[in-house]
């Protein structure tokens, strides 16, 4: 005569929904933590590309101001899509919503949320000067600096 015992295999029906109970618990802390991770990365990832064009930018205009005092040729780029190129140079920066990560041109609307967080870049030749817009994007406020031969001005984008 065989026993109950020997004969049970598996799992009870009590053990199957504590297991499922414990597992819809941990998800549910869990993937909103992942998703605040993953938009804290975004953000950081269009912070950081906003932060290396103004630097860039600046390194770029102050060789160039070396140069001419050494009486050598400007090599200071000459068109928005000039400046684009250096400040990506492989063309495979991607934003973090799709698409490229530096974009030509001014934000039409200083309200407007980005939707890919790209960064606009506008050269204007006459003026020898760049302007640099990182957008609104997530929680990110919007920033605009203008980097001149002379200078470089930092101010809210977002009003």
């Amino acid at each position: 005569m065989k026993s109950y015992v020997a004969l049970k295999k598996g799992f009870s029906l009590i053990e199957l929904l504590i297991a499922i109970a414990i597992l819809g618990v941990v998800m549910s802390v869990g993937i909103p933590a992942y998703q605040g991770y993953l938009e804290t990365a975004k953000m950081t990832k269009v912070s950081a590309a906003y932060d290396f064009s103004v630097r860039l930018a600046q390194q770029t205009y102050s060789k160039d101001s070396a140069r001419i005092t050494m009486g050598l040729v400007s090599k200071l780029p000459d068109s928005t899509t000039t400046w684009l190129e250096l400040f990506d140079e492989d063309d495979e920066s991607l934003a973090p919503g799709g698409g490229p990560l530096f974009i030509s041109g001014r934000p039409r609307n200083r309200r407007v949320i980005s939707a890919t967080g790209a960064i606009n870049v506008r050269f204007n030749k006459r003026k020898q000067r760049l302007e640099i817009y990182r957008p609104n994007y997530k929680r990110l406020k919007g920033y605009r600096a203008i980097v001149t031969r002379d200078e470089t001005i930092l101010e809210e984008w977002s009003r």
